[in-house]
């Protein structure tokens, strides 16, 4: 970890770092570096199981980030869970955790459960994952249409907070199958009749992007 610190400290951007605090994204420390940078330091001590417990520990925004890239899907037990659930903190840490949690052994219940759940930055990483399994061809027609009914729902319980998210869900759900299309397609049209107003802009959004 103090190697990787060094690492990571040589490309802190401070400017950055007062940009993330002004928009809400609240850490202990935080170096300001950009995405990209802390995946290319991150990939080289992959995969390290420990390491990436240890990582998630610290109260550092690039330690946490790296820890979902460090981690051995593999090696992350269902007994687990709840430990890496209460370190995803931000919108930015729920985007990263999908990384890692969409192609763990168990990853179509956990990203079903965390739907139905009350925690939106785990339904937000719930989606996300989903949309990996779709693009990675890891989820099957089964579990990715299974999983609409649990999407629509999410939306209508968290809004407007999950519309990137969701968006990024359903467009890769579309991409898999012509039998998938068509559902993504049914459930927005759905959304465009009705009158919940975060399923609208998804709707309008998902079309724009599937070029429907």
């Amino acid at each position: 970890m103090a190697e990787m610190l060094r690492r990571l400290k040589r490309e802190m951007n401070g400017v950055a770092a007062d940009s993330m605090r002004e928009k809400g994204l609240r850490y202990g420390l935080s170096y300001g570096v950009s995405v990209p940078a802390v995946r290319r330091i991150a990939r080289a001590y992959a995969p390290d199981h420990e390491l990436a417990l240890h990582l998630l520990r610290q109260d550092v925004r690039e330690l946490k980030i790296a820890a979902f890239y460090v981690a051995d899907p593999a090696r992350v037990t269902e007994a687990e869970i709840p430990f890496w659930e209460r370190e995803i903190g931000t919108d930015e840490l729920a985007e990263h955790a999908a990384v890692l949690f969409h192609a763990v052994p168990y990853a179509s219940r956990t990203v079903a459960g965390w739907l139905r759940g009350e925690n939106p930055l785990l339904a937000k990483c719930a989606f996300y994952a989903a949309g990996r399994r779709a693009a990675a061809g890891l989820a099957s027609e089964k579990e990715s249409d299974g999983l609409l009914p649990e999407m629509a729902a999410a939306v209508v319980r968290f809004g407007t907070s999950v519309v990137r998210p969701a968006v990024y869900a359903l467009c890769r759900c579309a991409a898999c199958s012509e039998s998938g299309a068509r559902k993504v397609e049914s459930l927005c049209a759905a959304w465009e009749n009705g009158d919940d107003a975060a399923g609208r802009e998804i709707a309008s959004e998902v079309r724009a992007l599937c070029g429907w």
